[in-house]
């Protein structure tokens, strides 16, 4: 089983979608404890642009994950 988790770990530190996918659960835990939106329109449509960003990024790390490999 330490084998089986050993080369696991090694997989996913080896992989950058993976690496991609544990930024966006990040962003994501910020942004749901973030309870304050700025009344200031411009630091608000900053906020907003660096939103669209990330999740433009999820979005292309989504497209190019390659499925995985099941052997029986």
């Amino acid at each position: 089983m330490d084998k089986l988790r050993a080369n696991s770990k090694a997989r996913v530190a080896a992989n950058p979608s993976f690496k991609v996918m544990d930024e966006m659960v990040k962003s994501m835990r910020k942004r749901k404890d973030e309870t304050v939106v700025s009344l200031k329109l411009s630091a608000y449509r900053a906020e907003q642009q660096q939103s669209k960003a990330i999740s433009d990024r999820y979005e292309a790390a989504q497209k190019t994950t390659t499925g995985l490999d099941i052997a029986p």
